[in-house]
């Protein structure tokens, strides 16, 4: 993403949060993790046409992603906790595939 789309959706952000409020975002967020978890259970099941269902699953971790990021700017300290939870999440992964700690 360069420059100029990162400022387009920071102003984003806060025309959703102006509009909308903060609480309806952070419901959104929690909205678009259950469909892309609707969508992950797609790729599963025995559908006709399976194109359709990588294409709702890519289209879904792209509202995700885009929430995370909203929910990160409205929240910058929170960086510092995810941080930690990812390298405690990578360590408890080495573990279970009995890797040497790095």
């Amino acid at each position: 993403m360069d420059e100029e789309e990162r400022f387009e959706e920071l102003m984003l952000f806060e025309k959703s949060r102006e509009k909308w409020g903060l609480r309806s975002q952070i419901l959104m967020c929690a909205e678009e993790a259950g469909e892309l978890a609707v969508a992950t259970l797609h790729l599963e099941r025995q559908v006709k046409d399976k194109s359709k269902s990588w294409e709702s699953f890519a289209e879904e971790i792209a509202d995700v992603e885009f929430m995370i990021a909203e929910m990160k700017h409205y929240f910058p300290r929170i960086q510092d906790k995810i941080d930690k939870y990812r390298a405690e999440k990578r360590k408890y992964l080495r573990g279970l595939l009995k890797l040497k700690d790095t």
